[in-house]
């Protein structure tokens, strides 16, 4: 029986029909051209104040956004596995919006929060113009997501502490082994499974710290040589606010932890340090909420929890690689290469290890090295219900 799956890629529609028992594959893309009103939306957008949110997606600038995408919880059995899908984007809040709901020390500029269950996972999606890049550094709490040190506002090349998008598509976890990953897992706070915490014994309020550079002037193109699209803003108002957060109610932020590894690179500068600013144009800081605490700041119902990695698989839904074999990657560091994951610290605690997931090589696509984005099975509605909830920490 031949099984349809649609995806979409970043303005694109891309369906994949698969034909079980042999593995194959077949794309259809369509593409939507962009408007005769290309140049009057790049004007626009240089007068913005950014970041900007529109919809699920954090706007740095006219060219650079972000979107945290729900995903599989890959298991954290010491295996290396590839890529897991898009299951959609996070729900995301400006803090502003909420300011009698959230706590005063988390009113700061640039402040964003949205819903995670424990144990979920999750990635960061890039979707940045390759005609003039940005370097993001990426913190947990206050530690670097890619060397393990302190938080430093600014750039370094040994080691190296920030990625260069769009030449990294999207970040999955904490740089652990040379071309493997740790996944990142929404943590309790004050449980000791945060990486944060395992780094330098104390935890920070936010849960994610984002720093994004502009290239020196000249180093790029002030404007796009060919018609490019971003869309407009798009302005959306809070939702009602429920009864009074502030009492009544089990506060609780989540940190991140590391959960299984993955196969991934983290590509080198290709442009070397003195192309970026010293300074950031844009910083900010993201905290997670579980289920409950969202509910009492919102009044609004938190997503569902998403499918299992076993049931996704077991259904034949696809598991993504990068054909990267020829790009370097950046080295590992003993810090976070000595960080405990959430599975080795069950086990420390009498917790049940993860059973091993195998993923035919059949269920595996290969992607291109620079694809527009990682494909995203639609509607999610169709996946088949969680035969498990996600593991909750043990205290």
């Amino acid at each position: 029986m031949t099984q349809l799956l649609t995806f979409l890629l970043a303005g694109s529609i891309l369906a994949c029909v698969s034909f079980p028992g042999d593995g194959a594959f077949s794309f259809v893309s369509a593409e939507e051209g962009p408007g005769k009103d290309d140049s009057l939306r790049i004007a626009e957008d240089s007068a913005m104040i950014y970041p900007q949110l529109r919809g699920n997606a954090l706007h740095f600038n006219n060219r650079f956004s972000m979107r945290f995408q729900r995903t599989l919880r890959i298991p954290d059995d010491g295996k290396k596995y590839p890529l897991p899908p898009g299951l959609g984007a996070f729900p995301l809040y400006r803090v502003e919006d909420y300011t009698d709901r959230i706590p005063a020390h988390w009113q700061r500029e640039n402040a964003f929060f949205l819903p995670m269950y424990r144990r979920e996972a999750m990635w960061i999606e890039f979707d940045a113009a390759a005609w003039k890049p940005n370097a993001v550094q990426v913190g947990l709490g206050r530690i670097d997501a890619l060397t393990g040190n302190t938080w430093d506002h600014g750039l370094q090349d040994d080691p190296q502490n920030y990625l260069v998008v769009p030449n990294q598509p999207w970040l999955d976890g904490i740089k652990t082994e040379d071309g493997v990953i740790r996944q990142f897992v929404a943590v309790a706070k004050g449980s000791g499974y945060s990486v944060e915490a395992q780094v330098t014994g104390a935890e920070s309020e936010e849960a994610l710290r984002i720093a994004v550079y502009e290239p020196r002037p000249g180093r790029f193109p002030e404007s796009a040589p060919f018609a490019y699209d971003r869309g407009r803003v798009q302005e959306v108002d809070a939702p009602a606010m429920a009864a009074s957060a502030r009492g009544g109610v089990r506060k609780s932020s989540l940190g991140m932890g590391a959960g299984g590894r993955m196969k991934q690179k983290v590509y080198p500068d290709a442009y070397g340090l003195r192309t970026w600013e010293k300074e950031a144009a844009v910083e900010i800081v993201l905290y997670i909420v579980d289920s409950e605490y969202f509910a009492a700041i919102t009044g609004m119902t938190p997503p569902s929890t998403p499918i299992d990695a076993e049931t996704y698989t077991t259904y034949g839904y696809p598991w993504f690689a990068l054909y990267d074999e020829r790009k370097p990657d950046i080295p590992a560091g003993e810090t976070l290469g000595n960080v405990r994951s959430t599975g080795e610290l069950d086990e420390e605690r009498g917790g049940t290890p993860d059973s091993s997931l195998q993923i035919p090589d059949s269920l595996i696509i290969t992607l291109p090295v620079h694809p527009p984005n990682r494909p995203e099975p639609q509607p999610i509605e169709q996946y088949p219900p969680r035969k498990m909830k996600p593991k909750e920490d043990p205290r």
